[in-house]
């Protein structure tokens, strides 16, 4: 055997343990692609399809937090609450935790309260903001929880993901928050506290 074919033969041999290699890396990346990993950073899921099975393992412990907020409520309600809120929080990008302690603080989970103002369900819409989110009905548990979810993911994408400020728009309105914020003064003190019950509420579900 010449040189020349004993060059030809390594140069074969790289070639095809470099293509095992190549064959290797491509397998472990699609084994890494097909796991199931939860990727959850406080506030919102980095991955719709890591969402799902992250909010699947919370659910328990999202209905014994409704549960505690609202003893008397009816189980399949909050049944239905979690899974409405999960779907939503999702297409908004929003925490289901987040969803979940705005709402406590909002209403305690009572679909059929209206307040002075007028503010309707679980999210306490307006009429007029619920039909912006195209929502008929606030009285019903899903329309309500998507037209809640709907606008405080565009107050989220407003603000770059800034909670506070999303909450602060939530409850006064964003040119009402937009003014407070922009103020010598900043958020009245109502506000702050509505913000802070409501985290400490979101830290509170485990």
């Amino acid at each position: 055997m010449n040189l020349t074919e004993l060059f030809y033969k390594l140069k074969v041999k790289y070639i095809d343990m470099n293509k095992n290699l190549i064959l290797i890396l491509i397998f472990l990346l699609v084994l890494n692609g097909c796991a199931v990993r939860v990727s959850y950073d406080g506030e919102k899921i980095s991955d719709k399809n890591n969402f799902q099975s992250y909010s699947n393992l919370m659910h328990d412990n999202f209905k014994k937090f409704i549960l505690k907020r609202n003893p008397k409520l009816n189980e399949n309600i909050a049944d239905n609450i979690i899974k409405y809120v999960i779907k939503y929080s999702g297409e908004n990008n929003l925490s289901p935790k987040l969803v979940l302690a705005l709402m406590a603080v909002e209403s305690s989970f009572r679909a059929d309260v209206v307040s002075k103002s007028g503010a309707i369900g679980l999210g306490q819409l307006l009429k007029t903001t619920a039909k912006d989110m195209g929502v008929d009905n606030p009285f019903d548990i899903e329309e309500n929880i998507k037209a809640t979810t709907k606008f405080l993911g565009k107050l989220s994408k407003h603000w770059n993901g800034n909670i506070d400020y999303s909450l602060a728009s939530y409850k006064m309105g964003l040119m009402g928050a937009k003014n407070a914020i922009n103020s010598w003064n900043g958020l009245p003190e109502s506000t702050r506290k509505y913000i802070s019950d409501i985290k400490k509420l979101n830290d509170s579900i485990e």
